[in-house]
């Protein structure tokens, strides 16, 4: 487990937990290398994120729309819509390709597609609520939206354990088709 239940600890988040600790236990260390990629490109997004918005007071979509074209920012608003349901798609494939995967390698696909999809997922409803939300109030609505994230995850594991042993037969692999399965749903 090592590296990968560390991270998944530290992610707080039940899902998360299972998913890291099983990677973690595949590769250990091996992938730490990305984090040199990636976290500067991580603080870079969330610090010019949160400079638009601090210095605004508003969300990014409420700047496009001062600044362009209304069908420009409709059409860019469907773009975004329709990138969502591919990345929530790429995600759905990549948890359910876990059943028939059996080269360790051909994993590192599998998670870029649920890397795809988390990132939508994690993006869109705070990029919503931001823009919708008056700033004054934005802490406490987004602790509240947050309360409603980990309620369900809370909830989900506590009785995915029981789902897995009747109807799965102790097979872990069917919870991640099962959250494919979801994705897939949330696609329509």
């Amino acid at each position: 487990l090592n590296a990968g239940l560390i991270s998944g600890a530290a992610d707080d988040d039940p899902s998360g937990i299972a998913t890291y600790s099983q990677v973690g236990a595949a590769f250990g260390y091996g992938m730490l290398w990305c984090i040199v990629l990636t976290m500067p490109l991580m603080i870079a997004i969330q610090a010019i994120s949160a400079g638009i918005g601090r210095v605004t007071g508003h969300g990014l979509l409420d700047g496009m729309r001062k600044h362009y074209p209304h069908p420009l920012v409709y059409t860019l608003a469907v773009s975004i819509f329709v990138a969502n349901v591919i990345n929530l798609a790429a995600a759905a494939l990549g948890l359910i390709s876990f059943v028939w995967i059996r080269n360790p390698d051909w994993l590192l696909l599998s998670m870029l597609g649920v890397g795809f999809g988390w990132a939508s997922i994690l993006s869109l409803p705070y990029t919503l609520l931001a823009d919708n939300l008056p700033a004054q109030k934005m802490g406490v609505y987004m602790g509240m939206f947050n309360f409603f994230i980990t309620i369900p995850q809370i909830s989900a594991a506590s009785v995915l354990g029981v789902l897995l042993h009747v109807f799965f037969g102790d097979r872990p692999v069917f919870a991640l088709v099962l959250g494919g399965a979801s994705l897939l749903m949330a696609c329509l």
